[in-house]
């Protein structure tokens, strides 16, 4: 067997262990976790797979290609359950790190393939968005499909296999475009950008006065933000000088990479087209509009207070979510590299860097915005690795720094964890796991001392570093489950509204709406809630503990309301009327053994 044939064999296995152990533990705890989860539950059980549903309301923040894929997973296994939900995520990632470094190694060389992979894994940011039912990775994994396959078409030597490379990736982006929208044509944008900058006849004079151009624009950026301008026009004009200087400086290579590009955008618009006419056709156009300005169009210019951030946001934050080759992102300025790679690279880090540079001049910012930007930005820091171990001796020193780093802090971390897993997370099979992964990650740290086909020591700190971050992964699967979770108290609301009570809520908390698998009526009013409080009629009420004061009847008092909870970190809590109370009296009574 080939070295290859072994590492992808070895890759898909470590992965796979990596995304899919303790997957089904944890239960559904987060807002966004249950946002994914309970619509493609609500499409099976309303048979309506076009509009999707949260808690019996339309919910269409996000396109339903992985609603329909989750709800597959529910109907091929007949049940309901976060394992199954998570199941096409995890899954997408082991897929997604085999591409990349089959991607990679065809276009720079097989180590370079090697370290883009495995320093996917052994990011602690998306191995946790890889092991939750969220959009990030499959995101993640359509739009690096839809940018491969058109760099293929670019580089394919037929007329036949560049059109059939550009329908593919036409079909990939149609796939992210179900996923999150609009935003994956920026990606792919940045891309057709950065093929046709590598063409320039005048690279080097280009590069500098994309970045020039480019700083300046982030530097008016943050004035717009202190002077708080509402018109996203710094963004507007940083696009309008890249088109510039293609058209100055890379005219030639204009058309024939364009002419690609927009085959791979009208094989993506014409298969989102049908679930869009179909949506428009049961929706006024008033709705979506609104939906389209809150969700799309407003955030380029309007930061919420949860995704706010300046310009530099992601020059601080990127070495953090790319860890542990995000110590390596200052090599992308490297002359020498610059210099000395070949087209493949070059188009890696202008890929990379101006999805930043858009998204940095975009105000909403959250880490998830910029992922797809990752696997490219990895290559280029993957290509400083494999240099080094080839033998180039140029920037050894910080490779030098770099292996020390990872040596000793997944070293320390694979034996830290386990003691604090004995002494703070105790359960006997997440220490006997735990031991087992550090374990394994120091043998594999320092197998130089042992016979191994493993041959680097940079793949070895990375294979270390997938050990050492699913272990620590692993504690949250068995440390969100109980009255950490929802389950009980959204299990509860569920089986009282089928019983035929009356229960409503403060919210449309979306991980309970997961366990309730029924519609609560939301009741934000404290007038009318405490006017049911008052009534005869039996009255659950879900809310967070902070609010009981606002919705005690005349006659209650707040500790009496409680009827269960508090649970998660909201400290959500079920009360209920004086009738209420007796109702649930009775039915506990009734459900206990005699």
């Amino acid at each position: 067997m080939s070295d290859r044939k072994l590492f992808g064999i070895l890759l898909i296995a470590l992965a796979g262990v990596a995304v899919l152990l303790e997957l089904g533990r944890m239960e559904v705890y987060t807002e966004n976790e249950g946002q994914r989860l309970a619509p493609p539950a609500e499409m099976l059980r309303s048979g309506d797979f076009v509009i999707p549903t949260l808690n019996g309301e339309i919910y269409l923040a996000k396109p339903p290609l992985l609603y329909w894929t989750i709800a597959g997973f529910y109907t091929a296994a007949g049940a309901i359950t976060p394992f199954l939900g998570r199941l096409p995520v995890a899954l997408s990632a082991v897929l997604l790190a085999f591409l990349i470094y089959r991607f990679a190694a065809r276009h720079g060389s097989p180590r370079i393939g090697q370290f883009t992979a495995l320093g996917l894994l052994a990011s602690p940011y998306f191995l946790e968005r890889a092991r939750w039912a969220e959009l990030d990775t499959p995101l993640l994994l359509t739009t690096f499909l839809a940018i491969a396959l058109l760099y293929e078409a670019w580089q394919a030597d037929s007329a036949s296999r560049r059109l059939a490379f550009a329908v593919a990736s036409g079909a990939a982006l149609a796939a992210a475009a179900l996923l999150k929208g609009p935003v994956p044509y920026l990606f792919v944008g940045a891309a057709l950008l950065a093929r046709i900058l590598v063409e320039s006849t005048r690279l080097d004079q280009t590069i500098k006065r994309l970045m020039q151009w480019t700083v300046i624009c982030i530097v008016i950026e943050a004035v717009r933000l202190l002077l708080r301008v509402p018109f996203p026009f710094v963004l507007a004009a940083a696009v309008l000088g890249w088109l510039v200087l293609l058209v100055r400086d890379a005219r030639h290579a204009v058309w024939p990479q364009l002419r690609l590009a927009l085959i791979a955008l009208v094989v993506s618009v014409a298969l989102v087209a049908p679930w869009a006419a179909a949506v428009l056709s049961r929706l006024d156009w008033a709705f979506l509009n609104t939906l389209l300005h809150s969700e799309v169009v407003d955030r380029t210019h309007t930061a919420t207070e949860i995704n706010s951030g300046s310009p530099f946001y992601y020059l601080i934050a990127l070495p953090v979510m790319l860890l542990p080759l995000g110590l390596l992102l200052p090599f992308h300025f490297s002359r020498t590299l610059w210099q000395e790679e070949g087209l493949f690279y070059r188009f890696c880090v202008l890929l990379g860097w101006l999805n930043l540079a858009t998204f940095s001049l975009i105000a909403g910012k959250e880490y998830e915005y910029v992922m797809p930007a990752a696997p490219f930005l990895l290559i280029a820091s993957a290509t400083t690795l494999a240099r080094s171990a080839e033998g180039d001796t140029t920037r050894e020193r910080w490779i030098v720094y770099w292996r020390r780093f990872g040596t000793g802090l997944f070293s320390f971390a694979a034996v830290g964890l386990a003691i604090w897993t004995a002494i703070e997370e105790f359960h006997p099979l997440l220490l006997v796991e735990t031991a087992v992964l550090g374990a394994i990650a120091l043998l594999v740290l320092y197998s130089t001392f042992v016979r191994t086909r493993i041959p680097e020591s940079g793949v070895r700190i990375l294979m270390a570093g997938v050990l050492v971050v699913t272990s620590a992964l692993l504690t949250r699967s068995f440390h969100y489950t109980g009255d950490r979770t929802p389950r009980e108290i959204g299990t509860l609301c569920g089986d009282l509204k089928r019983e035929g009570f009356t229960v409503e809520s403060s919210d449309i908390f979306a991980s309970v709406a997961f366990y309730t698998a029924i519609p609560i009526v939301e009741d934000i009013n404290p007038e009318s809630v405490v006017a049911k409080m008052n009534g005869d009629t039996p009255y659950f009420y879900l809310t967070r503990e902070k609010f009981l004061q606002a919705f005690k009847g005349k006659d209650d008092q707040v500790e009496e309301l409680v009827l269960s909870g508090p649970f998660t970190n909201k400290d959500l809590v079920l009360i209920g009327n004086a009738a209420a109370r007796e109702a649930f009296s009775k039915r506990a009574d009734s459900a206990s053994p005699e």
